[in-house]
């Protein structure tokens, strides 16, 4: 196994372009722009993107503009500092979104120093201003996420390597005295396979060398590991578990293939070989990494990827409630990890992601199957957790709505002015905990899972309040073509309809029978399906609106069914 320098050139290339662009339109009496500090991120990364294509250029085609450029970013990255070290993001004067640049300067140095070339002692110069003006402000700043911590704690590693101050080490030593966020499978605290957790894996790799703690290597392994068994066929991770801001679109892999390679050659891995050359075969190869590749952090040589990767089988991860399984070409997930019970409204931080189930077959996918049930407002069936039952899984969610009663004789206000309280759906001054809940409506939703050979057969059952309407949502990405016996607007008419509210043209409910989506060469066919009604859940707001805009961008089918009900239906091409 080889490095392709080169390719990984090509992917630096479009951000360079476009960062010699934004520098190229800021005159010298704009570089202390308050707002330039927005883009401190940016300034750095391309930067790096420079450097990297200045070292590895032939000597004839060297141009002394990239190097120039590089020393502008980093006097717009020191000159915009807040007083305290920071940069502004989204976040304002924040401590971790500047150790997310400062790590990267830091990576940056070490390279310069490394390769000590005398055209860059005005580079080196400004970013070891930068390093230490940001490191000096992080002994101090604070953080607001886990990963946050990691951070933080390896823009210091760098900082101490690099300017040898003790206050750097002790501030990161204390951030990692409060251990790490992994658990006994081996994944971190926030599930985030396509962001988070590679930065937090990144961030190890770094304390672990300039901090001389080869202990931060363990937890790398053992979710280097673990994420063997989150990659797709094509090269994608599931990020469904995600208790972060990806998860309800797949991840690409890209920021897994630096470590993988590093501990490749560290531990003589041979799949985590492999897991690079995978990364790189399925076209995932990132856009960043050549600093860490030029500097030497991969002293030695690639083990011979000859060990396959665990796509092929099953597992089942329980810390995060999710199954896995990769039989003949066809690749099935099931979830039931949400973080029920501690939010109404899902939020950065809780794991929300109603699809329970997908399913693929080649080209054909199957992106979620979810159950949305017109209910009080209270959104996609989210299960309480998986269960295995012989060769079956079983997710099932209890919901209870109650009406509440009049306030008892010694809990009534003259003045009327009662507390304003929650119910657990909404808020009103009612004083909710001192009422009777009446007329509770409860709901049942359970779902059965088992594979067979040629796909999974789903059973849903729906019971306790009766008339709910429920719509099974199948989801489809838009390229590639739905058919089957649909229902149509008007056909069945109903209270749901809304003449102002038009069904959008990708929703499709199917009236019976079968539904078969076609991409290429792949398919999947739903069998058994059949409506009742024609609610759909778009036309109900709050949770719903979970879907982040996903909805335009995709391909539905429904069944839908008023509970009780008992519906088998199979999936499979």
């Amino acid at each position: 196994m080889k490095l392709d320098i080169e390719m990984l050139l090509e992917k630096e290339r479009p951000l360079l372009r476009e960062w010699e662009d934004f520098l190229d339109q800021i005159p010298p009496e704009e570089e202390m722009n308050r707002g330039l500090s927005f883009s401190h991120r940016f300034l750095l990364h391309g930067a790096e993107c420079s450097i990297c294509s200045y070292l590895t250029a032939k000597s004839g085609d060297r141009i002394k503009a990239e190097l120039e450029r590089a020393e502008k970013a980093a006097r717009i990255l020191t000159g915009t500092l807040t007083e305290e070290g920071m940069s502004n993001s989204f976040n304002l004067a924040s401590p971790p979104d500047t150790a997310f640049a400062t790590e990267r300067a830091g990576a940056l140095l070490v390279l310069l120093r490394k390769k000590a070339r005398p055209e860059f002692t005005e580079l080196s110069s400004r970013l070891e201003e930068y390093l230490e003006r940001t490191c000096d402000g992080l002994v101090t700043g604070g953080i607001h996420t886990p990963n946050h911590r990691w951070v933080v704690s390896s823009a210091l590693s760098f900082g101490y390597h690099l300017l040898g101050k003790q206050s750097y080490k002790d501030r990161a030593e204390a951030w990692i005295s409060e251990g790490i966020d992994i658990d006994e499978d081996g994944q971190f605290s926030e599930r985030s396979t396509s962001i988070y957790s590679p930065v937090t894996v990144n961030c190890l790799l770094n304390m672990a060398e300039y901090l001389k703690k080869p202990e931060l290597l363990e937890p790398v392994r053992r979710h280097l590991d673990l994420t063997l068994w989150f990659l797709k066929p094509d090269g994608n991770l599931v990020t469904t578990p995600s208790r972060r801001q990806d998860l309800f679109s797949p991840g690409s892999s890209e920021n897994y293939y630096l470590p993988y390679l590093i501990m490749a050659v560290k531990d003589q891995n041979g799949a985590y070989g492999a897991a690079a050359r995978f990364i790189a075969e399925t076209d995932h190869l990132p856009r960043r990494g050549l600093t860490e590749i030029l500097s030497g952090c991969i002293e030695g040589e690639l083990p011979d990827p000859t060990l396959s990767l665990p796509l092929e089988g099953a597992r089942f991860i329980a810390g995060s409630r999710f199954y896995r399984s990769l039989k003949e070409n066809r690749f099935l997930t099931l979830f039931g990890g949400c973080d029920n019970g501690l939010s109404l409204k899902h939020a950065s931080g809780l794991s929300g992601n109603p699809s329970f189930l997908s399913f693929q077959s080649g080209s054909g996918i199957l992106e979620s199957v979810r159950i949305a049930p017109c209910f009080f407002g209270t959104g996609y069936f989210r299960p309480d957790g998986m269960e295995r039952e012989g060769d079956s899984w079983i997710l099932e969610q209890h919901l209870s709505v109650p009406y509440f009663d009049t306030l008892k004789k010694d809990d009534i206000r003259a003045d009327g002015d009662y507390s304003l309280t929650s119910s657990g759906r909404y808020w009103s001054k009612l004083d909710f905990p001192r009422r009777d809940r009446v007329n509770v409506q409860n709901l049942k939703t359970r779902a059965v899972i088992k594979e067979g050979n040629g796909g999974v057969e789903l059973s849903v059952s729906v019971s306790g309040c009766p008339s709910v309407p429920v719509a099974l949502e199948f989801a489809f990405p838009a390229e590639g073509e739905l058919t089957g016996d649909w229902l149509e607007s008007g056909d069945s008419p109903s209270f749901f309809e809304f003449p102002d509210q038009p069904r959008p043209k990708n929703m499709k409910i199917l009236r019976r029978g079968d539904a078969l989506y076609t991409c290429g060469e792949g398919k999947i066919r739903i069998s058994g399906g059949k409506s009742e009604h024609d609610w759909l859940p778009i036309q109900q707001s709050g949770d719903y609106t979970s879907l982040d805009g996903e909805a335009r961008k995709k391909q539905f089918v429904y069944v839908t069914l008023y509970s009780p009900f008992e519906i088998t239906l199979e999936i499979g091409d």
